[in-house]
């Protein structure tokens, strides 16, 4: 599924939810959600929603602003709503829209939220920034990028969520280790620095461990655990874990801004360069992209890279909606 696709479903999925469907509407969406991926995020929503609606506990709506105004919101669209078309409580409405945030943001760390009655913080960033969580960890966050965590961490635990790429430095604590929520990962940890790779559209979750000790296990199988220490690289591949060897020496080319490119087709190092400083450069022509480049660069500024590949190569830069062309002079 494209991310076209992906943000389509959802989209449906929420308005077949909410009830703004008509029956045939309805029936029209469940045939589409079955071509793409044989119903199966239908049917996770379905399992969720169960999860839910049998959940016996209540939100106080002076807890939560946020969830009060979206509690407040539902609750006055429902009494538009003819009684004949009337069907669910509104709580049971709120939990079913609070299901779509659930299965966006992770399931099993919101639900406990909502138990617990903690204050979230929503960041979602479009460039590189650094964050730092109530006990004193830092986050660095790359483009694109959102994190969730709670004003304290009053629980035996820690819990944040994370969806996109983040370098976590995180302050030891052994009695309330960090238990990060990627996709369907689960990452622990007590007191280390690596990097996660947890994009949305994409079934697979990446560690890379700087320094300490890191277990990664899935959600759903959380019995089997990959324990990965310094210089381990680990996967979790929808359900299967994995340690491999890392073979890309850029890796973390986006957070210390060290990038070194080693007779790699001029394509290959676009990318690297695009993902390190969240630009947005094209190359015109099939011929520039299979070109080999041989540098280093070290906290160079992003111009100058682009000018010394420019020189290199004999092109010319242009700049047209916010993207950066490459072409032959």
């Amino acid at each position: 599924m494209n991310t076209k696709q992906h943000t389509e479903y959802w989209s449906k999925m929420t308005k077949y939810y909410s009830r703004e469907l008509s029956h045939e509407e309805q029936l029209s969406f469940e045939k589409w959600a079955d071509i793409i991926d044989g119903k199966k995020l239908l049917i996770n929503m379905n399992e969720d929603l169960e999860k839910i609606d049998n959940a016996n506990f209540s939100c106080e709506k002076t807890t939560d602003q946020a969830w009060s105004e979206l509690y407040s919101k539902i609750k006055n669209t429902e009494q538009t709503i003819p009684t004949e078309t009337r069907r669910i409580s509104p709580m049971k409405l709120f939990y079913r829209a609070a299901a779509v945030l659930l299965i966006v943001f992770g399931m099993s760390w919101i639900f406990m939220q909502l138990i617990h009655k903690d204050e979230l913080k929503l960041i979602t960033e479009y460039s590189q920034s650094d964050i730092t969580l109530p006990d004193g960890s830092i986050v660095h966050l790359n483009a694109n990028s959102k994190l969730i965590y709670p004003k304290s961490f009053k629980n035996e635990t820690r819990n944040i969520v994370l969806v996109g790429e983040a370098f976590f430095d995180i302050v030891p604590n052994p009695s309330q280790p960090l238990i990060i929520s990627a996709n369907n990962a689960e990452i622990k940890v007590l007191g280390t620095s690596f990097n996660v790779i947890a994009h949305e559209e994409i079934d697979k979750v990446e560690v890379l461990v700087e320094s300490g000790i890191v277990s990664l296990t899935s959600r759903f199988d959380t019995e089997n655990a990959l324990l990965l220490e310094e210089g381990d690289y680990g996967i979790l591949n929808k359900n299967e874990l994995e340690e491999v060897i890392l073979t890309d020496h850029n890796y973390l080319s986006w957070k210390n801004k060290i990038i070194d490119f080693r007779e790699e087709n001029l394509e290959d190092v676009i990318d690297v360069i695009n993902h390190t400083y969240g630009a947005n450069i094209l190359l015109d022509t099939e011929v520039i992209k299979t070109l080999k480049l041989t540098s280093k660069y070290n906290n160079i500024q992003l111009d100058t890279i682009i000018e010394s590949i420019c020189v290199a190569f004999n092109l010319k830069k242009s700049e047209i909606n916010n993207r950066i062309i490459l072409a032959d002079k």
